[in-house]
């Protein structure tokens, strides 16, 4: 009942000892104390406070390249998915070439099933409205369909050669008719289509490019720009949407860096307007105001920078993002990959949002106004290509 005191040799009570017991217990009892106070305070600091700290810093840094300031997007936080009205598009292929969605339309090429080597020879529109889908009739002179583009009016495609080389093919959507834009001898171009309108750059010599407007209404080719051999520009795709045409070439002010060169096609001007960057400019692209591009030739290193109005240099380039491997851009916002993670960046509220859950991986394939579609890349579903696509209200 009583806890026993410790005695010495003689008998007596050893009070010394338990005193020095008492302070050793009351010691422990602090320092006990003491570490749960620190380690509540730790965690209080992590859930609340860092966040807070650590948004602090992300929203008052300043970007300096060259003798410009560069401003980064205010708000940096992952907030939340935007997963919840994504779909998958359905085929019998197995594997499946390039991807395009205009409105509630889906044009993809497919691998045929007596291929020996992958050829996609295939063309189809899926209706996401009324999930029919349909083949679009194509006699291929070469191997491949790829860079197959659509509107309401027009499919264009590459009839593409494995060894290099391809030949330009438009289809007239409301005739059915086939016809030839231009056989290019030595390059598979990137195309960009924006209503009756193609854009594309092509090598035509030894150390020549060009870049290539044509009008899919009166047939009629021109060229925008050509590249001499000394310019690296060539290798940056062009881009068209609102009757508005960018690329890159090289600075008027500074021979060193770059510039985003663009023509509103259904004005005016005879020269183009030069949208000073002071970065390096690799394949911009336009919603037909706004323009986005990256500041290497396609590197894991990249940074994507946006600036509101590509014809207007008192409109300050962004930093939206930095290791981004793949990106395009909306009516109201960009999308773009990173860590094979698809994200989307709005304008209106200058937040990021990731599009993909946790643990799913992607591809992009097509942005188009609101339609964005992308290759589900995810190991575990690997049996056969997966196409997904979300429509952005």
């Amino acid at each position: 009942m009583f806890k026993r005191r410790r005695k010495d040799d003689y008998g007596r009570i050893d009070y010394a000892t338990d005193k020095k017991k008492a302070q050793i217990s009351r010691g422990l009892v602090k320092l006990i104390i003491g570490g749960g106070i620190f380690a509540i305070s730790t965690i209080l600091f992590l859930v609340f406070m860092l966040p807070s700290f650590k948004n602090a810093i992300s929203t008052t840094a300043t970007f300096v390249i060259g003798a410009r300031g560069y401003e980064p997007s205010l708000k940096l936080k992952e907030k939340k998915e935007y997963s919840n009205s994504v779909a998958s598009l359905s085929t019998s292929s197995k594997y499946i070439g390039d991807v395009y969605m205009y409105g509630d339309e889906i044009l993809y090429g497919t691998v045929g099933k007596s291929s020996e080597h992958s050829e996609i020879t295939g063309l189809y529109i899926f209706n996401i409205s009324t999930s029919k889908t349909t083949q679009v009739s194509v006699k291929l002179d070469n191997s491949d369909i790829l860079e197959n583009k659509m509107n309401d009016k027009y499919i264009v495609y590459l009839d593409s050669k494995r060894d290099m080389g391809s030949t330009i093919k438009a289809i007239n959507r409301a005739t059915g008719t086939t016809f030839t834009v231009k056989v290019c001898g030595a390059s598979n171009p990137s195309i960009s289509l924006y209503d009756k309108y193609i854009v594309w750059t092509e090598r035509t010599g030894t150390n020549k490019d060009k870049l290539f407007l044509y009008n899919l209404e009166t047939k009629e080719n021109s060229t925008i720009h050509i590249f001499n051999g000394s310019e690296q520009y060539a290798f940056s795709q062009p881009d068209i949407d609102e009757n508005t045409i960018v690329y890159a070439a090289t600075s008027k002010k500074d021979e060193k860096n770059s510039a985003i060169y663009s023509i509103y096609i259904d004005g005016a001007e005879t020269e183009p307007y030069v949208y000073e960057t002071d970065t390096y400019v690799h394949n911009p692209k336009t919603n037909g105001r706004a323009a986005i591009w990256i500041d290497t030739n396609g590197t894991t290193s990249s940074n994507l920078y946006m600036t509101e109005d590509v014809r207007n240099n008192d409109s300050r380039p962004i930093l939206i993002d930095s290791g981004v491997t793949q990106y395009d851009i909306g009516d109201t916002y960009i999308t773009y990959v990173k860590n094979s993670s698809i994200y989307l960046y709005f304008f209106a509220d200058q937040e990021k949002y990731k599009l993909l859950p946790e643990n799913e991986y992607g591809v992009l394939m097509s942005v188009h106004k609101e339609a964005i579609t992308w290759l589900n890349t995810t190991i575990s579903t690997r049996n056969k290509d997966e196409i997904k696509y979300v429509k952005i209200k």
